[in-house]
């Protein structure tokens, strides 16, 4: 039989995923939009709202595969949760960073 604590933990998994999914596809969306009307505008490609760039991140995540992480059940739930929130910050901040140098690079 499961603890109390148990099931407390399980929801919190829960909740956090449901909050953390959304806000990690609004950044991606975000860094995908900026890299796009950074780089394909130029070429004559029309420009993208950051909803059709969350559309192309739902369908390029559909398309692609990538493997499961190992399961890390060592810590907290406070520790697992920290470090998916870092991984999504650090994409996002690639991304855009990176994109944001190259395109100021190239317009210099």
């Amino acid at each position: 039989m499961k603890s109390t604590e148990d099931n407390a933990a399980g929801c919190a998994i829960g909740i956090a995923t449901v909050l953390m999914i959304p806000i990690a596809s609004a950044l991606y969306a975000l860094a995908l939009r900026l890299n796009w009307n950074w780089f394909m505008v130029p070429l004559g490609v029309p420009a993208i709202t950051t909803l059709h760039a969350y559309g192309l991140v739902f369908v390029a995540s559909a398309l692609v595969h990538a493997p499961a992480p190992a399961k890390d059940e060592d810590g907290t739930f406070a520790t697992r949760f920290l470090k998916v929130v870092v991984l999504v910050v650090v994409r996002f901040a690639v991304l855009a960073g990176m994109g944001w140098g190259i395109h100021a690079w190239m317009v210099s």
